[in-house]
This record gives C-alpha cells, sequence and structure tokens, in this order.
C-alpha cells in the first residue's frame, strides 16, 4: 500500500525452531518469540527506527501518525526521540493524583481510573518502537544458549537489558486490552482517538478474535459521525509529518 512494502523474514540466525508451527507446549513458541530481534537487528541496519506490532493488536490508525505529529519541543515528543525503545505499559503507571503519565497525548483517548504501583517489568513485546541498534543487538546476545519451554521469556531480557538505555512507553493510546478487563486501570473514554488496540489477557485466539471485533465494532459505528475515526490515508500521515516538522 501507500505506507510501506511486506517483506518476508527467513529462519537465520540461530533461531532454527522457530520456522516450526507455534505450540505453547514446546520449546518453538519461545523460539518464536526470540525470532523478532534478528529482524530488528537487520531493519536497524537501514532504517532509523522499528515499530513492532503483535497479530493480536487491532490497529485503528496508522500507529506513526500520533508519533510524528507531536510538535518538536513538546513533552512526549522529546521523551519519545530521546529513548532507544519505547514500549506498550504492561500496567500502565497511572497517578491520579498527579495526571497522565508524561508520555500520553495531549487528546488522549484512554484516561487512568486508578493509582497502581510502577510494574517490575513494565514492557510488553506486543508493542514496540526501537530507534537503537545497540539496544536490539543486546537484547539477543542476552539470549540463552538453548530455548526451553518454560523459561523467562524473551520480554524478560528485554525490560532487564533496557535498564541500560533509554527508554519510556508509548502513550496509551497504544492500548492493553488487560488494563480495561483485568487490572481496571485504564479505560477507553474516546474509541475514535485509540490508536491501536492489543488484544491481552485472552486465553485461546476464539478469545483474542471477540475482543478484537468488539473493539472495530465500537470504531465503525462511530465513522461516519467522528471525525477522528476517519480512517488513515496517505494525506493524513503527510499532515502528521507536517504538525511535527518533519
Amino acid at each position: 500500500d501507500a505506507f510501506g512494502v511486506c517483506v518476508r523474514g527467513g529462519c537465520a540466525g540461530g533461531i532454527g525452531s522457530a520456522c516450526l508451527p507455534s505450540d505453547y507446549r514446546r520449546s518453538q513458541y519461545v523460539a518464536l518469540n526470540w525470532a523478532k530481534w534478528p529482524f530488528f537487528i537487520s531493519a536497524l541496519q537501514v532504517a532509523r527506527s522499528v515499530m513492532w506490532i503483535e497479530a493480536d493488536v487491532v490497529i485503528s490508525h496508522n500507529p506513526w501518525e500520533l508519533l510524528l505529529q507531536q510538535p518538536a519541543g513538546s513533552p512526549m515528543a522529546v521523551t519519545l526521540r530521546g529513548a532507544a525503545v519505547a514500549f506498550q505499559w504492561e500496567t500502565p503507571w497511572c497517578d491520579v493524583s498527579r495526571g497522565e503519565p508524561a508520555a500520553s497525548s495531549s487528546a488522549p483517548g484512554v484516561s487512568c481510573t486508578r493509582t497502581v504501583p510502577r510494574h517490575d517489568e513494565p514492557l510488553n513485546c506486543g508493542q514496540l518502537l526501537i530507534t537503537s541498534l545497540p539496544f536490539a543487538e543486546a537484547v539477543w546476545a542476552a539470549r540463552p544458549p538453548r530455548f526451553y519451554n518454560g523459561m523467562p521469556s524473551q520480554q524478560h531480557y528485554a525490560n532487564v537489558v533496557k535498564m541500560n538505555f533509554s527508554h519510556t512507553a508509548l502513550p496509551l493510546e497504544y492500548y492493553n486490552h488487560c488494563w480495561g478487563s483485568t487490572s481496571k486501570t485504564a479505560k477507553v473514554v474516546d474509541y475514535c482517538r485509540v490508536v491501536t488496540y492489543h488484544a491481552t489477557c485472552g486465553l485461546t485466539s476464539k478469545e483474542k478474535v471477540t475482543v478484537m471485533q468488539k473493539f472495530l465494532k465500537q470504531v465503525q459505528k462511530r465513522e461516519g459521525s467522528d471525525p477522528a475515526c476517519a480512517r488513515s490515508t496517505p494525506t493524513s500521515y503527510a499532515r502528521a509529518r507536517k504538525l511535527g516538522g518533519r
């Protein structure tokens, strides 16, 4: 389409079992999760940044637009541009007495509902913005010599490694379903302004599909009446770049 080109990855780089069908009961599931890190390394050798969005995430708007349209001097732009990695919160750090987290956008589609302690490992690998090749290389270098079912996930290693690099969270509009369904820490207040919706907390593909369909229906029934629900186009992408001075 007008935003990019699809490419097919391979199985090089010591991740051979990732080529096998995923199975939660066996090590190839662990290997499949690790397989994205060699991809990040390859991509960051030719690109300034990589955005990773997993298959159980609904993309409501072009996910680059909200990030690109932030003015250069705004707190969110400064935070994001200085970070080696920006990630979807596992559980958002919401201190309702002090307002939204620093990385939240100025016109939020999501609102914190209660104060919770900071998560020990806040980085969720379902949605990532990576701008640092050394960060990706460090995570890959930290991998165990062999992948076994039940071992700490690559997400754990990424959470540990990020402490040696600048890091921040994506805006809350890169939403995590668990926030509203389980932890009750943040809720959608404007479906049209949610950029992505991660169907976490679903234990099966069927549950995830149901969550994704419910979100899509909320967006679709507002499309004709709310301009914020308009679909992304090359024009809206160009406008976002112009707003951010790109």
